[in-house]
């Protein structure tokens, strides 16, 4: 029994025990082989990208009305730019044949002008309603076309902005040095880079 509290030895070093284990947990324990905090984030981008191209394919209402001319369709009170792409299709109920037809998107020209790949069966001379059908797989397309051409830009950038800066003594009777600046070229490696610098080391002394 521990004379100083009243309390078993037993019981202190258990407690003891216990606070020096709450220590041990209290941080985060990285193994070997786990995914950094990096990655974890690069892999919810991912996903929230992914969730971002997942489109209903069903039809949906167009806002405002329509009318057609040949492969042009004008509207009114539309919003092409913010809901339609290339690739999409435009639905109507045609008020002459009174059947579906489905014609596919090839430019957005504005929010109240688009171009038909083909045209309706007539053309639609009174203002009409209209829905949309999304094509995922062209967004899709589209969205990774667009990423893969900000890589190719970044890219160029990075190589563009690798330099390769020394002294060098200037051609001066006092032996003064001078900051030179090269730019390298694309196929330019580490170890290359790496002979290249032990090169222009100098002695001051010297």
């Amino acid at each position: 029994i521990n004379a100083e509290y009243g309390v078993p030895c037993s019981t202190a070093m258990s407690s003891r025990d216990g606070k020096s284990f709450e220590k041990v947990l209290g941080g985060k324990l990285k193994m070997k082989g786990m995914p950094t905090e990096s990655k974890k984030k690069k892999r919810k981008k991912h996903r929230e990208e992914e969730d971002a191209l997942a489109v209903s394919e069903e039809p949906q209402h167009g806002a405002g009305s329509i009318l057609s001319n040949a492969t042009s369709v004008m509207g009114k009170d539309s919003v092409f730019k913010d809901c339609l792409q290339t690739g999409d299709c435009l639905l109507v109920m045609h008020p002459t044949t009174l059947a579906y037809e489905t014609r596919t998107i090839k430019a957005v020209l504005s929010n109240v002008s688009l171009l038909l790949a083909e045209p309706f069966s007539t053309d639609l001379i009174s203002w009409v309603d209209y829905q949309y059908i999304v094509n995922p797989h062209v967004r899709k397309e589209k969205h990774e076309s667009e990423a893969q051409e900000v890589k190719k830009k970044k890219k160029e950038k990075r190589e563009e902005g690798r330099t390769f800066t020394y002294q060098t003594k200037a051609a001066s009777t006092w032996g003064s040095l001078k900051t030179v600046t090269e730019k390298l070229g694309k196929t330019v490696s580490k170890s290359k880079l790496l002979e290249m610098r032990c090169k222009k080391v100098h002695d001051r002394h010297c």
